[in-house]
């Protein structure tokens, strides 16, 4: 029986089929879209966004993943850098805690 933790791991619903690249490249799409939104704007959209990950066909999961790698690779080295350290860093957080 899952533990009262299940599904709550680091990286939410989209640990599951994104790699963390793909999901730095999320979370920046997202910033971009809800960066005018109030709270609760953010709230209902981040709810419809998730309701829309979890109906996907596995084809338009694969074509999510493509785009959001082609986002990441795109994005500049120095930036990406920055963001990989903030990951590297709270993955070691993360393990410290557990």
């Amino acid at each position: 029986m899952p533990g009262p933790d299940a599904g709550h791991h680091h990286g939410g619903p989209l640990a599951g089929f994104l790699s963390p690249q793909q999901r730095a490249a999320f979370m920046i799409q997202a910033r971009e879209q809800t960066k005018d939104m109030s709270r609760d704007q953010k709230r209902t959209w981040r709810k419809e966004q998730f309701r829309k990950l979890s109906s996907m066909s596995e084809s338009d999961r694969q074509k999510l993943q493509s785009d959001l790698q082609a986002r990441w690779d795109g994005l500049p080295a120095d930036r990406k850098a920055r963001i990989e350290q903030r990951m590297a860093k709270r993955n070691s957080a993360d393990n410290a805690a557990h």
